[in-house]
Parts: structure tokens; C-alpha cells; sequence
């Protein structure tokens, strides 16, 4: 297993609880070298995490995150994303069966994060201002979801 689930055993997870994942981690180390101004050539190192299931780093917390919440038996949950945690979410969130996962973003949210959520299928609301002031207030109120919703 090359996934992040290969750690499993660090989690907080009984054995009967089965991983929600899309294949997340196991993205490539890759070795280069750069010039540096002064001419002298340095290794680096870079980690493809753009090679994760919805190209983003954020698939890793994603994976664990609802793991946890089908682990509670919660099968709904709304997210404040406004980029690629969002579609992280969404995408997850399908994979889940947490059906009824949403995001809430933002006013001026590009375009991208929103319409990657509906391509799973993950109702996206839009809150006219930014949704750090109240953020459980606002979440109620921009993406209303039934009792028992992880917020």
C-alpha cells in the first residue's frame, strides 16, 4: 500500500473502521539541481503532491478527516473552502458516502475550487462575505443541512 493509509497504525482508529480514500499519498520525491547566483549547483529534492487524486496536498488531511466522521456514523458535513480543501472535500466526501458534503465559500471564490466540487456532485454554496467572522453561524446560515451535520 503506498497510500497514506500505510500509517495507519498512528491514527486513532479501531481496526473495523474502514479508510475513506481516493489513493492519497505515495506522490514521488523527485531529485534536481539548481545554480545558484554565485555558480555553485545544489541538490533539491521536490514532492509531486500535484499527483494526489484532486492535485492537492489537501487529499492527506481530507482522507483522515472523513474517515473520522463515517467512523462517528456522520453522514453529512459542510466545509468552508474556498479552494482545494473544497474540492478535496467534495471529492471525498463522494467516496464516502457522506452525500449530503458541501462546501461553503466565500464571495469572489474563483471559479475552479467550485466547479471541481460540482463535478462530484457536492452542493456548493456561495455566502456573500467572508465566512471567518461567525464561521459556525455563517456555515448555518450559507449552507443549511439537516440535523446532525459536522460543520
Amino acid at each position: 500500500d503506498r497510500s497514506l493509509w500505510r500509517y495507519r497504525h498512528t491514527f486513532p482508529f479501531s481496526d473495523d473502521v474502514e479508510p475513506i480514500t481516493l489513493g492519497e499519498g505515495g506522490t514521488p520525491l523527485v531529485q534536481s539541481e539548481i545554480e545558484t547566483s554565485d555558480g555553485r549547483g545544489h541538490e533539491v529534492h521536490f514532492k509531486l503532491e500535484y499527483l494526489n487524486p484532486t492535485g492537492s496536498f489537501k487529499d492527506r488531511g481530507t482522507t483522515v478527516l472523513l474517515t473520522s466522521l463515517k467512523a462517528q456514523e456522520i453522514d453529512a458535513a459542510v466545509e468552508d473552502a474556498s479552494g482545494n480543501a473544497g474540492s478535496s472535500f467534495a471529492a471525498s466526501g463522494a467516496r464516502a458516502g457522506v452525500g449530503r458534503a458541501r462546501s461553503a465559500a466565500p464571495i469572489g471564490t474563483p471559479i475552479a475550487p467550485p466547479t471541481a466540487g460540482r463535478a462530484f456532485h457536492a452542493p456548493q454554496h456561495i455566502a456573500p462575505s467572508p465566512l471567518r467572522e461567525e464561521p459556525a453561524k455563517d456555515k448555518r446560515r450559507y449552507a443549511p443541512a439537516p440535523p446532525g451535520t459536522a460543520y
